[in-house]
């Protein structure tokens, strides 16, 4: 691993999410970022150049600190910023944001869609054993429910207002229960594709987007129903029983 002026801490327990090659494929593309990933199993895929991986047992943010503290100051200390994120975000130019970002002496918490990052900028105000008792400004993070989403070489940024964002939910974005993770039919992940509350789209398909969103309306509308009578029959079938 090389050493970039950020490293992205990701805390993973027990199993990987459902996009993390779309999460991995994501973080290979950003520039001056380096990423942790602590976990408490084997990650059984090749990581790219700038993602590392350890193993050890822990039970939440915490215990991750006193981790971090203990065996990993000198490597953390190399980085201008570091970050302790979430796996179930999808990252952005993480480089871009924390520049944007106000110089304080305390650590910043954000609060994206329920889910928290934790930004440290190093320095002798803000030394790693010192975070958990540092004053916290806590930021509300929050995309819009009907955005829709262009990712370009790492970049997302908001189609219609053209607004960079850091990183997004997905599991907040999406509101149709069938929504992939990633579409299937993709032999690789691209470097570019467009996301929404109803799922993904590659450059292709999002040629005619408006005709690929209402047939996955019309999929999810169908499902809707077929569960609803499935409920009502199941419900008949118990009071005649």
């Amino acid at each position: 691993m090389h050493y970039s002026s950020i490293c992205l801490i990701i805390p993973i327990s027990d199993t990987l999410p459902v996009h993390f090659p779309l999460f991995i494929k994501q973080l290979s593309l950003q520039k001056n970022l380096d990423v942790l990933l602590i976990s408490n199993f084997n990650i059984p895929i090749q990581l790219p150049q700038n993602i590392s991986s350890v193993i050890i047992d822990f039970k939440n943010n915490k215990e991750i600190l006193h981790y971090l503290s203990e065996q990993k100051s000198s490597f953390i200390e190399k980085y201008t910023y570091w970050i302790l994120g979430s796996c179930k975000l999808l990252y952005g130019q993480l480089n871009y944001f924390v520049r944007q970002l106000p110089k304080y002496n305390s650590s910043i918490l954000l609060k994206v869609n329920k889910e928290e990052l934790l930004i440290t900028q190093n320095n002798h105000k803000n030394r790693l054993d010192k975070i958990q008792k540092s004053t916290r400004i806590n930021l509300i993070f929050e995309t819009e429910a009907k955005s829709l989403f262009y990712c370009n070489n790492g970049k997302i940024v908001d189609y219609h207002k053209r607004i960079r964002y850091p990183f997004i939910n997905l599991e907040s974005l999406f509101k149709f229960k069938n929504v992939r993770y990633y579409d299937s039919s993709w032999k690789k992940i691209p470097d570019t594709f467009y996301v929404d509350d109803s799922g993904f789209y590659s450059s292709k398909t999002f040629k005619h987007y408006h005709r690929n969103r209402l047939k996955k309306e019309i999929i999810e509308i169908g499902s809707s129903c077929k569960q609803f009578l499935s409920s009502m029959i199941t419900s008949n079938n118990k009071e005649y029983a």
